[in-house]
């Protein structure tokens, strides 16, 4: 300190450098703790999201079981959940290529009258690119082979007319199932259906009603 109580010039800017000095290291623990509270907010969504994936998992597990439970006793095979494959828009008449018969996911039509389908019922049989459209949708669609037994058909009819603007039913003559139901993703094979298939396919509606990647897009009914 100069005499007087005044200050150096030097002192003065060797202040001014220490004020800098300390300014900066300020900022720089300022920016070590964003990037560690970054750090353990990454940390922290990444684990409840593997703890929500965890549960989800076992949830759809169970669900799985006591599905299955169901679908034995009316003849069906267990719930099939293939590979969604990526639902695309391809004009007619370009034909999908699909995992599964009937197919559950992949390349559909968007053209009126031809993809999305009217839901409810069709005695003639539909093409997979104007159904799937449907999948997409969160509609259920039902196939089953012409020489179905006609009681049975007429409960699953009746089923179908429960919810029209959500289900489709329509017949199917080549497919390695007597009768099917499918959902975006989700296939239910039944090879010896009885009387109790109607009742899962109201259990299969009410689990995948509406569970497709575009959701809250009831149908058209026709021939309902």
């Amino acid at each position: 300190m100069a005499d007087g109580g005044r200050s150096t010039k030097r002192e003065r800017r060797d202040e001014a450098k220490k004020r800098r000095l300390e300014e900066i290291k300020r900022r720089r623990r300022r920016t070590r703790l964003r990037k560690i509270y970054s750090v353990a907010t990454i940390v922290v969504v990444m684990a409840g999201l593997a703890t929500w994936i965890v549960i989800a998992r076992a949830n759809a597990g169970k669900k799985d079981k006591a599905f299955n439970t169901i679908a034995v006793a009316a003849g069906c095979e267990r719930l099939q959940n293939p590979s969604v494959i990526t639902g695309t828009h391809i004009t007619p008449p370009a034909k999908g290529s699909y995992n599964t018969d009937p197919p559950t996911s992949g390349a559909h039509y968007n053209v009126q009258n031809l993809g999305p389908l009217p839901t409810g019922v069709s005695t003639q049989e539909v093409v997979n690119e104007g159904y799937v459209h449907n999948l997409e949708h969160g509609h259920i669609v039902v196939f089953y082979k012409p020489e179905l037994d006609t009681t049975l058909l007429a409960a699953l009819v009746n089923v179908v007319k429960t919810d029209p603007q959500w289900m489709l039913i329509a017949p199917r003559a080549s497919m390695p199932f007597q009768l099917a139901f499918t959902a975006w993703g989700h296939l239910e094979g039944c090879n010896s259906p009885n009387a109790k298939t109607a009742d899962l396919l109201t259990a299969f509606e009410k689990r995948f009603k509406d569970g497709g990647p575009e959701q809250n897009r009831p149908g058209t009914p026709a021939g309902v």
